[in-house]
């Protein structure tokens, strides 16, 4: 009965949202950021393995946000003093002022396992920044692909790394996608849009 189901998408308040997007055209050093819970499923290891390929493949400096807590992030920092990153990866912790820190990234990136509807790469998008994500989940439903942000049909650490420097790289794109980006999570998943689908559920698809 596949064609009978009716989709109601997630609604986000986006009211107070606003965007300080801290562009690369007056910073001289990039920032790829995350923002999860450390824990095997969103591959915090594989995240740390991505950013050191990154750090070897750009030739402008990159530094490194890692926003979270959670059972591995000791072990995530002990990683990341292996791959010879501590200096430039920073482990924030929990935080519960994420609305002002993900504008300061210049991408996001996720490299998740398992994912239902990845909330973060929505919030990501609505502050103005690009994501890059493994396929996991609903991930890929949550961004436009080559115009928003980019999917990843690899685990590889190199796989992931040329797609972020890909974004890095690219001032173009980065600006583009910031109201690109905006545009589609507002036209997706805004309350307003979550009400007007819900109204056509009950109302007209359903009769």
């Amino acid at each position: 009965y596949q064609e009978k189901m009716l989709l109601l998408r997630n609604g986000f308040d986006f009211e107070n949202t606003s965007i300080h997007h801290h562009s690369s055209r007056i910073k001289k050093t990039r920032t790829l950021g995350t923002v999860f819970r450390f824990v095997e499923v969103k591959r915090p290891l594989l995240w740390l393995n991505v950013a050191s390929k990154v750090n070897e493949m750009m030739e402008e400096p990159v530094r490194f946000q890692m926003v979270g807590d959670g059972p591995m992030l000791e072990t995530a920092i002990s990683h990341a003093k292996s791959l010879g990153l501590e200096d430039l990866v920073e482990f924030s912790g929990y935080r519960d002022d994420v609305n002002d820190i993900l504008p300061t990234f210049d991408a996001f990136l996720l490299t998740s396992a398992i994912e239902g509807l990845p909330n973060v790469l929505i919030e990501a998008q609505s502050k103005g920044v690009p994501v890059i994500s493994t396929n996991a989940g609903g991930a890929k439903e949550t961004f436009i692909e080559g115009t928003t942000g980019l999917l990843v049909d690899s685990s590889n650490p190199d796989d992931i790394a040329k797609a972020v420097c890909e974004v890095l790289k690219n001032q173009a794109f980065r600006e583009s996608s910031t109201s690109s980006g905006v545009q589609f999570v507002h036209d997706r998943y805004s309350v307003e849009t979550m009400h007007k689908q819900l109204h056509n559920i009950l109302l007209e698809e359903l009769k």
